[in-house]
């Protein structure tokens, strides 16, 4: 019996491998454990879906590369997922639903597609794929006198042909994400994210632009006994539950502009703490400052790294609830 235990193959982590079945050019890219961050995944919301909607494949999901692509590109979210899933039971469920069509891509791989929910899969014994629609495209109703074909049907065109599967070779993992990634739940990465984070501080009315070449971030869970000493200036909360760590590494050009960057962060972080909110700063901008700015940031070369303060399931709705109103 020992033996046999001990002969019996771990999993294979498939993002270990240097491409994600991904196409390119999302605005974000994320891997999740899926078990791990399962606490996580009921806070989130992503065009239009809850985890409770999609809870019954969770459940068989053991982990998930998902690629995000920005409104402008119309493309909505492509996911990867490896699990346990019963492919034969939910090809049955699909072809005796009239909200699902089996379809055929340009590549010849047959998948389901609905259009009422504006979503397409293709599901096999231990990987799935699927493609959603923008919100925008799946709530899109034809208006009566219009010209020309409708976000929709603008969608189907474009996209029905490839199905939910990658069109290329994938996408290359970058550099030291594996690394970043481990001991997280759920980590992403976003290549030049500099549009992106100065949109994202001209919302939340910062000054402050950042030349980012590189983002990546990650949730860890803390141990119980994690030390929860906080930083001066930054308040201390009462927490419930499983405890979670938000960590961001931005990288920059050079070490001179790491360090340029440490000092304004140092600076606006003394500013927020010192002024409180006299301001009149809206509250729940000035709560997402606390989050963002409470510790002090951290250099190594031409890396940053920012960590939140200790999160609990209430602080995680809220910052997701705050990161999707203001980087719009």
């Amino acid at each position: 019996m020992l033996a046999a235990c001990v002969s019996v193959p771990k999993p294979v982590d498939p993002l270990l491998e240097q491409r994600i079945p991904l196409d390119e050019g999302a605005m974000a890219y994320a891997v999740v454990n899926v078990p791990e961050a399962r606490s996580i995944l009921d806070h989130v919301n992503i065009e239009g879906y809850s985890s409770v909607q999609v809870a019954e494949i969770l459940d068989k999901t053991r982990l998930a590369a998902v690629a995000l692509y920005s409104p402008e590109s119309g493309r909505g979210i492509r996911a990867v997922t490896w699990g346990t899933y019963p492919s034969t039971r939910a090809g049955l469920a699909f072809s005796m639903s009239k909200d699902w069509k089996r379809r055929r891509s340009a590549s010849g791989k047959s998948y389901w597609y609905s259009s009422a929910y504006g979503l397409s899969l293709a599901v096999s014994p231990g990987q799935a794929f699927a493609a959603v629609a923008p919100a925008a495209v799946r709530e899109t109703t034809v208006t009566r006198g219009t010209t020309g074909p409708t976000a929709r049907e603008t969608w189907e065109s474009t996209e029905l042909a490839a199905g939910p599967f990658t069109q290329g070779p994938g996408i290359e993992v970058p550099d030291g994400f594996n690394a970043f990634r481990q001991g997280t739940s759920l980590a992403l990465w976003m290549d030049k994210p500099a549009e992106s984070l100065d949109r994202f501080l001209s919302a939340l009315r910062i000054p402050l632009k950042i030349p980012a070449e590189q983002l990546m971030a990650g949730f860890s869970a803390l141990p119980p006994d994690a030390d929860l000493t906080y930083s001066p200036g930054e308040a201390a909360l009462e927490l419930s539950g499983p405890l979670h760590e938000l960590k961001l590494r931005i990288k920059v050009s050079s070490e001179a502009n790491a360090r340029t960057m440490m000092t304004l962060f140092s600076t606006a972080r003394i500013f927020i703490f010192r002024a409180g909110n006299q301001a009149g700063v809206d509250p729940e901008i000035f709560e997402l400052l606390s989050l963002l700015f409470s510790r002090p940031p951290e250099q190594d070369g031409v890396y940053l790294t920012l960590r939140s303060p200790p999160l609990d399931e209430e602080g995680i709705a809220l910052l997701f609830n705050l990161f999707s109103v203001y980087s719009h």
